[in-house]
């Protein structure tokens, strides 16, 4: 219960004009009405500290359901995560489900992750479902990502959930929506989805039913460990094609960072013949606090320290690393110098774009309709080794939502083009075959045809279709595949970058991150990206800009003829093949991110064309800098 000093407190606060009275209304409903009292409490708590600015930050808007969902801090008010917009997100999934999905009897998948009361908001979601007489499936531990988007599919869902905030830091925690596919809502379900969120206003009037009797009423069911077998057979089936003798004699040092990949990662390491597999055990214990490290993010070399650390003291090969979802997958490996070298998305999607079309072709598998699939921010290499071997690269929007939404495309092109006619679902494959070698065979048949492997920069990688999002756990195999392979011929995973580079053009990128936090956060990027659109740049760093796209307003075409969604992005395109600049709002986080992605033809030799590049990517930093810093003072 709460006492008198909280309202006397919250009046002072108002009376100060510390809040207004929007605010003061909206805490005061919280506190009278039949909230949580672990809500409630953690409420109080903020009031009692007279913490005014995070009461602003908690209450000043309704958290917005995204085009993949939410994603914020955890903590009471209607702009955090709890477990009252978990139940709204779900109300409005429920309604969208029941009037537009136009299945009869929907049933969803959720999964969630190690984070902080990833299992409480779960529950809360299956309680809203149940509530509605949608049969719902949870699974009994935490699971990744991509076996989420495997469920839906084997389970024929109508759709999936799973709590997770992926890579954000330990006071964030997420909730993302897949479609019947398994990959994440695009249009127009992602609208609609959103239309019912936003039409439902009271929190507490909500429908829930309880959890115990709803399990007694099989309206929610718990699922064990069947479906991560199906998932596992799944990968090593895929990987099974790419070559790897020796490689029992690699050491890989693999960190989950506390999440979800603890287990099933290594068991697929070991599977593909990893015996000298060191575990990071500090970070190999499922923790949402994230104790040993700040930034449970591959992306980012502070996260991966520790790894590191055991990486140098077992002298191994390759460091993996897989964040709290285990959809994205880090790397470092070694060059010839035996020093260790951190490894971008980019660079390792161009390894393994070079790897895999490479044995495709000598399988015979390359058939000249094969496609790779990228996102617009990530790096034109690919682009040049697909061209090599004859293969076209489809070009999506950023988010891996879309790259699911191609691979459905081929899917459905395969079935038209003489493709089986059974429906498509990965249980179908453990149906059609009692070997590994009939399911290999009939896998090939139905889906190599079209859609080899897709991946973005963030890390973020993708082989086969029984998976729709970003998979670490096929990627994680194929990368040790591709260590052994190149070792095998006395090379590194940078030997073989800079055979690329010499091959293609030296290509290198760089990610600039802006944050405009609180309230007027939103204000400066809209007229960040509204300077950028009215009055363009004509040139970057020196370099003359030759075409710049809005995609808000033009209408951009991929390769296959498909008209992209609109989008607020802003592309410039640099004179000289010298790459291009990309202006895009995060649509998770209070962030606009630019995208630099350079070329350049080997001058003297790569070490100075690097540097020279290196150097024209620094200026376009500080250029772009000034520009951001001159509306963040406004």
């Amino acid at each position: 219960m709460f006492y008198e000093d909280t309202f006397t407190i919250l009046e002072e606060l108002k009376i100060k004009n510390l809040i207004n009275n929007d605010i003061y209304l909206k805490i005061n409903e919280w506190l009278k009405k039949d909230y949580d009292k672990s809500v409630k409490d953690e409420l109080i708590n903020l009031i009692r500290k007279r913490d005014y600015k995070t009461l602003i930050e908690s209450f000043y808007t309704a958290m917005e359901f995204g085009t993949g969902g939410l994603r914020g801090i955890i903590g009471p008010g209607t702009n955090r995560m709890n477990i009252y917009t978990v139940r709204r997100a779900t109300a409005g999934l429920c309604e969208f489900l029941i009037k537009s999905s136009g299945v009869k009897k929907p049933g969803v998948v959720i999964a969630y992750d190690c984070r902080n009361k990833s299992l409480e908001f779960t529950k809360n979601a299956a309680m809203v479902l149940a509530a509605k007489n949608i049969k719902t499936y949870i699974f009994d531990d935490i699971k990744p990502t991509p076996l989420l988007s495997f469920a839906v599919r084997y389970l024929n869902a109508t759709a999936g959930i799973i709590v997770t905030a992926s890579h954000n830091p330990p006071q964030y925690n997420g909730y993302k929506v897949s479609d019947k596919t398994g990959s994440q809502v695009v249009p127009p379900w992602d609208k609609k989805i959103i239309e019912m969120v936003n039409s439902i206003t009271e929190l507490d009037k909500i429908s829930v039913t309880d959890f115990k009797k709803a399990r007694q009423k099989k309206k929610i069911i718990m699922l064990g460990r069947k479906i991560d077998k199906s998932f596992i057979d799944m990968v090593l089936d895929y990987v099974s094609y790419l070559p790897s003798p020796g490689i029992s004699k690699i050491k890989v040092v693999y960190t989950p960072l506390h999440g979800t990949g603890y287990r099933i990662i290594p068991e697929v390491l070991k599977k593909i013949g990893v015996k000298r597999l060191y575990l990071v055990k500090e970070q190999s214990i499922p923790d949402g606090s994230f104790p040993t490290t700040r930034s449970p993010n591959p992306e980012e070399k502070e996260g991966l320290n520790m790894g590191l650390q055991y990486m140098e003291k077992n002298q191994a090969d390759l460091l993996i690393a897989t964040d709290p979802d285990a959809d994205r997958v880090g790397i470092a490996c070694r060059d010839k110098d035996n020093n260790i070298v951190l490894l971008t998305g980019n660079k390792t999607f161009s390894l393994m774009t070079d790897y895999v079309l490479m044995h495709y072709k000598e399988l015979g598998k390359l058939e000249g309709e094969n496609v790779v699939i990228k996102t617009i921010v990530t790096t034109d290499l690919v682009k040049d080794i697909a061209s090599k071997y004859g293969v076209k690269v489809v070009e999506t929007l950023t988010g891996f939502k879309y790259i699911g939404e191609k691979i459905n495309d081929y899917e459905i092109l395969g079935m038209k083009n003489g493709g089986n006619k059974e429906k498509i679902n990965p249980e179908n494959f453990i149906k059609w075959a009692k070997t590994r070698e009939e399911i290999r065979r009939k896998w090939y048949q139905r889906y190599s045809k079209y859609y080899v492997l897709g991946g973005e920069e963030s890390y973020g990688y993708s082989q086969g279709t029984f998976i729709r999002d970003k998979d670490s756990i096929t990627s994680s195999a194929i990368i040790a595949q591709l260590v052994v392979y190149w070792k095998n011929k006395g090379k590194t995973l940078v030997d073989r970058l800079k055979e690329l580079y010499e091959e293609f053009g030296y290509y290198e990128e760089g990610v600039l991150n802006y944050k405009f936090e609180g309230i007027e956060g939103k204000n400066k990027m809209d007229s960040l990206m509204k300077m950028l659109r009215e009055k363009p740049l004509e040139n970057i760093a020196g370099i003359k800009v030759i075409k710049v796209a809005d995609l808000l307003k033009d209408e951009i075409v991929d390769i296959d003829g498909k008209i992209l969604p609109k989008s607020d992005v802003v592309i410039f395109e640099l004179d000289n093949r010298r790459g291009k600049v990309i202006a895009r709002p995060s649509g998770t986080e209070p962030k606009i991110k630019f995208y630099v992605l350079c070329r350049m033809d080997i001058q003297k030799d790569l070490y100075n064309t690097r540097t020279e590049l290196d150097n024209f990517i620094n200026k376009v930093k500080e250029e772009i800098t000034k520009i951001v810093d001159t509306i963040k003072r406004r």
